[in-house]
Order: structure tokens, then sequence, then C-alpha cells
């Protein structure tokens, strides 16, 4: 059966991956591992908050991506990350993006730090999504 809201989240990854230069297929698979939803806000035992459908944590994220994409409005920013799908797409995306460039281009520790920059966390994390991606992409 067609989904229209499924194909629009599609167009939505696919249109940000390449307005980032990040591969699309390495956004569906953080996209999975994470498994949020629209309206989703989850609490990490460290008491800070992942955000919508990629959970785009809070206290790594959220002052960096208001002041960058939001004229430092926090609160729009928070809610657009919860609320607005392909918003928390985008952002994800360009979060990855930041990370890659950080990284000159290592997609995998790009990944990683998406997550977490604790080393042990992060690499964890890759395996995951390495785990995901290998078995919808390979």
């Amino acid at each position: 059966m067609y989904n229209i809201a499924t194909s629009f989240l599609t167009l939505c990854l696919l249109r940000a991956s390449e307005m980032n230069h990040v591969p699309p297929d390495i956004v569906a698979s953080i996209l999975y591992v994470e498994g949020g939803r629209e309206g989703s806000v989850s609490r990490n035992k460290n008491g800070s908050l992942d955000l919508g459908v990629m959970q785009i944590n809070d206290r790594a994220w959220l002052k960096i991506v208001s002041e960058a994409l939001f004229y430092g409005d926090e609160k729009k920013t928070y809610h657009e990350l919860v609320y607005n799908s392909c918003m928390n797409i985008k952002i994800g995306t360009w979060i990855l993006s930041k990370r890659m460039d950080a990284n000159n281009g290592n997609v995998w520790k790009a990944v990683g730090e998406y997550h977490s920059r604790n080393n042990k966390l992060a690499a964890d994390y890759v395996v995951r999504v390495k785990k995901v991606h290998d078995k919808f992409f390979q």
C-alpha cells in the first residue's frame, strides 16, 4: 500500500543528503537505528533528551543548531526537532555533514560522533549502524 508520509520522508531524506553531501544510505541507516518518531522525546540516563525521528540530542546540539539555523531561538529549534520530521532529518543530516567535515570526510567516524564523543559509545554505535547498513544496502 502506498504511504504518502513514508514517501514524503524518503524525499526529505534524499534532499537533505544531497544538500549536505552525505550518503543517503548512511542517513537511512541512522534513522533506522535511532527509531524515533515525530513528536518523540526520549530521556537519556544523563538527563539529556533525544528529539524526533533522528533522536537529536538536546545537550549536544540544541544550542549549536539554534545559533546556526534558527537565529538563536532554542524554543523554536526544540519544537522543529520534535514535531517536524523533515526538518529533523535535515538537521540530523547537517550534523552528520559537520562531523564528516571535522573528520576529513570519514563517514564512519562521523557516524560515531553523531551519537557520542565518547570513543567506546561511538564505536558501539558504528557497529549497530553498519549492521543495519549491511542488511539493507549491501
